[in-house]
């Protein structure tokens, strides 16, 4: 089926497949954005400007990464990076706004830390946990550490450029706090919890004032989708993901308009595309699923994410489509997700 006999449509108003019951697993939503402040801005003037227009709340809270590490022997890093959750004024959840370390290409690199901007970094995940517990985000990086150090009898060091570090009884550091320069804080990822109704306005609330304040779409930006992963705990509906994204993956691209300079994006493993190709995932019961998929070296940046599925407690019980390009448009985005939907639904 080509783009053009499609129900769909990229921009403009939004489409939605007449098909499309209540029932189908993508009528709840989440979505991932990527923007970019303009220069001399950051995530949390859009957090409080979204606050006020809505009479809510910011908080500063951590939201916890992983990043390569170039340090000899130990290949990734844990960080803590700084965020905001802005509510309204029933308390209810608009958004989060937070880093994204794939947004670099538009940055200035050598640009020095502003307004208590930081991060945390430790070489282990339970030890970053452990001390995100005990850490008040609103605190400035030396108060924050120090709070740590006295609660787990810790030894604080103050370094050169601002860094504080924490260290163990025998010498071993335990964690970093850096001042985050580069402007790491233009980089404005924000993170829509899920709804099932009203998806549009949701979107707008945010994209409409985002472009008032002049923010931008970076060059390696992506929309990240997030379905109710329940809904594909599946035979039939997890086959048609799986063949969607795996034998059709240059054509979706190509008809998504997907950004090739995207990064965290692949290929879903070859076998497990051959066995929804063949009927046999169809056939099977989700036991016999959730066997098939562990056996696989599944990934976390394929082009679908299936890794929560298995392990919800290292992110949202979702299925996450990372494949749409950036955009601070509503109506094309959910035309895009409409899109995806009407190929799942047909069975490519």
């Amino acid at each position: 089926m080509s783009t053009e006999a499609s129900n769909t449509q990229m921009d403009g108003n939004t489409v939605r497949p007449s098909w499309a019951g209540d029932d189908s697993p993508w009528q709840r939503l989440g979505f991932e954005i990527e923007l970019l402040a303009p220069s001399g801005r950051s995530r949390a003037d859009l957090a409080h400007y979204l606050a006020d227009a809505n009479d809510g709340t910011v908080e500063r809270i951590f939201r916890f990464g992983s990043e390569p590490s170039l340090v000899p022997g130990k290949p990734i890093f844990h960080h803590l990076s700084l965020a905001q959750r802005v509510r309204d004024a029933s308390g209810r959840e608009i958004c989060i706004l937070e880093d994204d370390i794939t947004i670099v290409d538009d940055l200035d690199g050598n640009a020095p830390a502003t307004d208590d901007w930081y991060r945390i970094i430790c070489d282990d995940r339970r030890l970053l946990r452990i001390l995100e517990s005990t850490i008040d985000p609103e605190l400035a990086a030396n108060d924050a550490m120090e709070l740590c150090a006295k609660a787990f009898d810790l030894r604080l060091t103050n370094l050169a450029g601002g860094r504080v570090r924490l260290d163990d009884a025998d010498g071993a550091t335990v964690a970093i706090a850096l001042p985050q320069g580069g402007e790491r804080e233009r980089v404005t990822e924000i993170v829509l919890p899920p709804r099932q109704s009203d998806l549009e306005q949701s979107l707008e609330q945010v994209l409409g004032p985002a472009r008032e304040l002049g923010f931008t779409v970076p060059s390696e930006a992506a929309v990240h989708v997030h379905l109710d992963a329940q809904q594909f705990r599946n035979s039939d509906a997890l086959a048609r993901l799986i063949r969607l994204f795996g034998q059709h993956r240059e054509r979706l691209w190509a008809e998504l308009q997907t950004n090739t300079k995207c990064r965290r994006v692949g290929p879903l493993p070859e076998g497990l595309v051959n066995d929804a190709n063949s009927g046999w995932l169809a056939l099977q019961d989700w036991t016999e699923l959730e066997d098939r998929l562990r056996g696989e070296q599944l990934s976390r940046y394929s082009d679908v994410n299936l890794v929560n599925m298995l392990d919800p407690s290292q992110g949202p019980d979702t299925v996450e489509i990372r494949v749409l390009p950036g955009s601070l448009d509503a109506a094309s985005i959910l035309n895009r997700v409409a899109l995806l939907q009407e190929r799942w639904w047909l069975g490519w």
